[in-house]
């Protein structure tokens, strides 16, 4: 165990303990090898060992996320000894490990005896709940720069101030408002509901013969709209004030009250999808779509699971399409709603922060006109601030019923196309909304039927899967930008997600999986007997860790106010992150040299 000394001896917190206690601790230790993909301890156990890493890499999980990440020299498993309570996660060998174990009662002894062992282990704890105060202020941080010009605040009711109270109690109960503007001879005060309580009831003065203008308040606490939120937080805690009144160019647009920021900070998928359903105007929808980015932002600070962050993403974009439909269509005066079909990674339901919308209207009746609709949609929709392709909602030929939709597939199903293959692949990544759960799965399964009696389709959308190579040289180095903005780094999409991506929807079509979410295709595949457990759960675990990382790269983007993008520099990576994208970027290309020896693509290519 002479090899055991001399590395505790280079690694703390055993490197100041006494050589003495060193030699004693060896004598106690226990050495155990786990094999790739081996679990080391699965959550809710009992603690028992203090573990500490001598070669490879271990990553702790909990819920299917990866919590931490553990190097040669680094020690897990601690916290449940210290706390006396059980595993709150699981522990797995990501490649071939050997570990040191140490029993509870050793590590409990070293860290009551030696002040070295206690201070490590206290520091560690404190950064991990420095860390996790960071990530809560993290969330706020996202909210308080929201200029108060984009939140959702009501246009004030404005009082005369020659008015009675008792109209202003009116006006207050019938707009179900708690406050109001009062119109003076300079400027404006304001009453609430707090007023009349102190003003009139507890002073017992006649509501019907007392003026608003002798109980409002002022002069008013104010800000310009371009203000950060951030700012009214402030000046609302310095003046004790619950509300505070909204100006541009010194006139009053509205009020903000304590409740909306509580509100703004509490937003979720619920209280969104509700307020989308409730929306009057475009502009409010507009303002709406604004929380909620910063509503998906503090999501994904929050949760870090990336299956759950693209569903977000859709399920809110979905309801600001359906209900900017809905809008567009009052404007024209359209009687009748549109069938819609969305494709690629929102019709996937794995939007990111910057996925540009594919979105098609899809005629009830042939002889329908929906040109004039699609053209004020697309401009509505960007009015709103989603990217869209503008081409499919303003071009007539992508204006089509169901059953000529459904003649289109299946033309390009039999006769592919190389040369436009890859903008064709996106539309079997495909979601049907205003439709009957009937009319959709009947839809779905005519062109699966059609793609199974087809010889030619799969081959061309495989040639399309392995087109995209990860970037990956001869030696296993990153192939970076050599020019231009991003120089140096990789981008993450086009690099990892899509060809991932697209191996995946290759298989599942060839099975007819209907389902288009690619964790869901995958699961399915493994149910189906295609693929084998240990590769459909290293394709999942692939797939979230790239996703991952491309959530976490777009949330540093917005965190220092920069264009969202998918560009990553490996440089920044921690060494366990950067060897697990290099395994990653290998696994994706065994799969792609697997799907080109399958359809034999070199007859194509």
């Amino acid at each position: 165990m002479l090899d055991a000394e001399r590395f505790l001896r280079e690694v703390p917190p055993f490197r100041g303990l006494p050589p003495s206690i060193l030699t004693e601790l060896v004598e106690k230790l226990k050495v155990k090898v786990y094999p790739k993909n081996e679990i080391i301890y699965r959550g809710n156990e009992p603690a028992e060992h203090l573990f500490l890493v001598r070669k490879g890499y271990v990553v702790l999980e909990k819920e299917g996320n990866i919590i931490d990440q553990l190097q040669e020299g680094e020690t897990f498993g601690y916290l449940p000894l210290i706390t006396g309570q059980r595993l709150d996660h699981s522990a797995r060998a990501v490649e071939d490990t050997v570990v040191f174990l140490f029993k509870k009662e050793d590590f409990l002894d070293l860290f009551q005896k030696y002040p070295v062992v206690q201070t490590f282990y206290t520091q560690k704890l404190a950064q991990k709940l420095a860390e996790a105060l960071e990530q809560k202020k993290d969330q706020w941080g996202a909210f308080s720069s929201v200029p108060l010009a984009k939140l959702t605040i009501k246009p004030p009711i404005i009082i005369d101030g020659q008015d009675s109270v008792e109209k202003v109690i009116k006006e207050l109960v019938e707009k179900n408002v708690t406050a109001c503007l009062v119109k003076l001879e300079k400027g404006y005060g304001i009453i609430t509901e707090r007023d009349l309580l102190k003003k009139i009831l507890y002073q017992g003065l006649d509501k019907k013969e007392t003026k608003a203008k002798d109980i409002a308040s002022h002069p008013l606490v104010c800000l310009e709209k371009e203000a950060p939120l951030s700012k009214a937080m402030l000046i609302m805690a310095q003046h004790r004030i619950r509300k505070i009144v909204v100006v541009d160019e010194g006139l009053p647009i509205g009020i903000l009250e304590d409740t909306d920021i509580i509100s703004l900070g509490s937003k979720n998928l619920i209280t969104i999808t509700k307020e989308i359903e409730r929306t009057n105007s475009l502009e409010d929808l507009k303002k709406l779509y604004y929380h909620s980015f910063y509503s998906a932002i503090d999501f994904a600070i929050k949760e870090k699971d990336p299956e759950l962050i693209g569903r977000y993403l859709a399920e809110i974009r979905d309801g600001i399409i359906k209900r900017g439909i809905d809008l567009t269509l009052e404007q024209i005066k359209y009687p009748e709603k549109p069938k819609i079909m969305v494709i690629g990674a929102h019709g996937r339901r794995e939007a990111s922060f910057r996925t540009t919308l594919k979105i098609f209207l899809i005629k009830n009746h042939p002889k329908d006109d929906l040109f004039e609709i699609g053209l004020l949609l697309a401009k509505n929709l960007k009015f709103l601030g989603i990217e869209i392709e503008e081409q499919y909602l303003t071009q007539p030929y992508w204006l089509k019923t169901l059953e000529e939709w459904k003649e289109t597939y299946f033309r390009w199903i039999v006769y592919p196309d190389l040369k436009d293959i890859g903008k064709k692949a996106n539309f079997f990544d495909l979601r049907l909304l205003n439709l009957s759960t009937e009319e959709e799965n009947l839809f779905h399964q005519q062109i699966l039927q059609k793609i199974q009696k087809s010889d030619r389709i799969l081959p061309y959308l495989a040639l399309d899967a392995v087109k995209l190579r990860p970037p990956l040289g001869f030696f296993k180095e990153f192939l970076v930008e050599k020019t231009g903005p991003f120089k140096g780094k990789i981008n993450l999409f086009k690099s990892g997600v899509l060809p991932l991506v697209c191996v995946v929807r290759v298989l599942s079509l060839e099975q007819g999986i209907k389902n288009v979410n690619t964790f869901k295709r995958i699961s399915q595949l493994e149910a189906t007997g295609s693929i084998k457990s240990e590769t459909a759960k290293d394709l999942k675990e692939a797939y979230r860790f790239l996703t991952t990382l491309r959530f976490k790269t777009q949330v540093e983007n917005f965190k220092k106010h920069q264009e969202i993008h998918d560009y990553l520099d490996p440089a920044a990576l921690e060494k366990g992150d950067l060897n697990l994208l290099k395994e990653v970027f290998k696994f994706i290309e065994n799969l792609q040299k697997m799907l080109f020896e399958k359809y034999r693509l070199s007859y194509l290519s």
